[in-house]
């Protein structure tokens, strides 16, 4: 039989005190609660409830009552008190804890009820990198050439994961997902002069927004395998090699919020990350040898927004493969200038765009284009680089439906 319940338990003990049969006990509560219960059921209830008051609250107090007057030291009773002292601190925590959630801007999607572990054929790569949350470019300053603040982050960046998320449905089935996160995803302030938005708000925007990106993608995909990289916006300016770092590169805001974002997500099971702690991410996509790394190190591809010297990036990406081993395909950042080309030696490199468009220094230098983007394509077994997209995010800026994909962050952590 189910289990007493307060209300349950007062009927029957108000009852009893009134001096009803049990016989009479059980009609009386089978027309109150329309619930079936035995005579010996009404006798267990009298027997173990008729001696202390049954709300929670009045138990736990009798029960605090009854060992700060006892004065036995037997371990039964000290192991007793230890067991109602952690009742009590538990009972605490969690209706702190109850009130913290309500008024947290911390938010995910459901969790994934049930994941899928049937072999896939496609895979979708949605590359991410040079999103610089926490840029906070005033369009005024810009002569509304560009704005982009909490709102048009979330907005652009949730109009890239709803792109995502509806890239060849039709395959769904059959289709895995690849994050690239490919660094330089909040604006650090690398020369004390970058921002005045706080380290901490930008590292709490940033993981507001992705924790609400990958959950949404993490119920569209069987499979969501994160791949992380570092930059250079993301390094910590602690070190004693105030430059750009050559030893433990890892070591900065870019792995702190990928490692937060793993843990954040922790919960869903059909997501996985992958944080090297090389200044890049090499391995295997569908059998395709990947090269994914931010540009500002190891491998440059120059000012692409100028020049592009295609025969100077091929000899860079002959002498990773001649040390590292066979490459398909390169993944840039960094440059901010969206392309895709294929190198003399069959390699293909893709450099992305970036989310937070033309900002107050290239306004300074005479730059005044504004076409912020983000690269999503696929890959097969026969195909490194499948079809291809420049996503375009420009026109999420307006677009308030976006913020129920994810909520712009508010306030200062």
């Amino acid at each position: 039989m189910a289990t007493w319940t307060e209300d349950e338990i007062k009927f029957v003990l108000k009852k009893h005190e009134k001096g009803l049969t049990r016989s009479e006990i059980v009609e009386s509560y089978q027309e109150k609660f329309d619930s079936k219960r035995t005579s010996n059921s009404i006798k267990h209830c009298i027997d173990t409830y008729s001696d202390y008051d049954v709300t929670k609250e009045a138990h736990i107090a009798s029960l605090k009552q009854l060992h700060s007057t006892r004065k036995s030291k037997s371990k039964v009773a000290k192991d007793n008190k230890a067991i109602l002292d952690n009742m009590i601190v538990q009972e605490e925590f969690l209706e702190e804890f109850k009130q913290l959630l309500k008024g947290s801007k911390f938010k995910i999607h459901p969790k994934v009820k049930k994941v899928s572990k049937k072999p896939t054929k496609r895979t979708i790569v949605a590359h991410i990198s040079d999103t610089h949350f926490g840029a906070d470019i005033d369009a005024e300053e810009m002569g509304d050439l560009n704005g982009y603040t909490n709102v048009e982050e979330a907005r652009r960046l949730a109009f890239f994961i709803k792109e995502v998320a509806g890239y060849k449905t039709e395959h769904r089935k059959d289709t895995d997902l690849v994050v690239a996160l490919n660094a330089d995803i909040i604006q650090g302030m690398i020369h004390n002069i970058d921002t005045t938005t706080p380290l901490t708000s930008q590292f709490s925007r940033a993981l507001h927004l992705l924790s609400q990106g990958i959950s949404y993608l993490a119920n569209e995909f069987s499979s969501v395998k994160v791949i992380c990289t570092t930059g250079n916006h993301g390094r910590a300016m602690h070190r004693p090699d105030k430059g750009r770092p050559t030893k433990n590169r890892w070591d900065g805001y870019s792995t702190m919020l990928n490692v937060a974002l793993k843990y954040a997500l922790k919960e869903f099971k059909n997501v996985s990350f992958n944080i090297p702690t090389t200044p890049y991410w090499y391995g295997k996509i569908r059998g395709h040898n990947y090269f994914i790394v931010h540009s500002d190190a190891v491998l440059s591809t120059g000012s692409i927004g100028k020049t592009v010297s295609v025969d100077v990036i091929k000899n860079k990406v002959n002498d990773l493969i001649s040390g590292i081993g066979p490459i398909d395909v390169v993944m840039a950042g960094h440059t901010h200038i969206p392309l895709a080309t294929i190198l003399n030696n069959g390699v293909v490199l893709l450099c992305n765009g970036n989310l937070s468009g033309v900002d107050e220094f290239c306004l300074s230098i005479g730059i005044v284009t504004n076409h912020p983007s983000q690269q999503l394509f696929e890959v097969t077994e026969k195909y490194s680089v499948g079809d291809l997209r420049n996503v375009m995010v420009l026109e999420a800026d307006k677009d308030k439906k976006l913020d129920k994909i994810i909520e712009p962050f508010k306030g200062k952590f």
